[in-house]
């Protein structure tokens, strides 16, 4: 998940746990909110090799499951220091875009940001040719201590697949009013504010 997503959740989790009031820590909550670079929320499980993925589009929150992507790397020559660690370099196509990554052999495991896996060594560094995604570490922490995360469980999730949650996605973007008043919720907003509701970029991580 999102870095600030998890943020979020930590500050709520410790707060409510402590019986803080949330206007004492909406502030600071809302901060990591707003932070939040991309929705998507993936529960992986490693031995079945498969994906719960949960993500908002618009007002409503979407839940399928797949199985984990398999990626077709190319291990190129190429060198940096990424963090203090020797990287090496890599590249591949991921639904629809063109990466080139750079991963650490001597942090054998093979995950990485997103859904960036399969690598001999942790991806530390992976950009889209096109310089629209990029992904750094910003360090790496030996923990010792258990710190779960969390199943958002949602009363109103809808499950679905990715290739309709993709759809919608796009659907939303080229047509916001549309989707809101298409999405169930009430909203009460003047004919002037509907109308003044503009389509929105739509450049998502996976094209495909």
């Amino acid at each position: 998940m999102d870095y600030n997503a998890f943020r979020s959740d930590s500050i709520n989790d410790i707060n409510a746990k402590d019986c803080v009031p949330m206007m004492e820590y909406f502030a600071a909550m809302q901060n990591a909110i707003d932070l939040i670079g991309y929705e998507q929320r993936f529960i992986i499980d490693r031995r079945q090799k498969r994906q719960m993925v949960q993500e908002r589009v618009a007002l409503q929150e979407y839940q399928y499951e797949e199985p984990v992507p398999e990626i077709n790397w190319i291990l190129i020559p190429g060198d940096s220091i990424i963090a203090g660690y020797d990287c090496k370099k890599a590249a591949c196509n991921f639904y629809g875009r063109e990466y080139v990554a750079w991963y650490a052999p001597d942090v054998q495991l093979p995950y990485g940001p997103y859904q960036f896996n399969g690598l001999p060594g942790l991806i530390f560094k992976i950009t889209d040719t096109e310089n629209n995604f990029d992904f750094t570490i910003s360090g790496l922490q030996q923990i010792d201590f258990y710190d779960p995360i969390y199943v958002r469980e949602y009363r109103a999730i809808v499950k679905s697949s990715r290739k309709e949650v993709r759809k919608i996605e796009k659907n939303y973007c080229a047509n916001p009013a549309k989707g809101l008043k298409n999405s169930g919720k009430t909203i009460i907003m003047s004919d002037e504010d509907w109308e003044s509701i503009q389509p929105t970029p739509y450049n998502p991580i996976d094209r495909e």
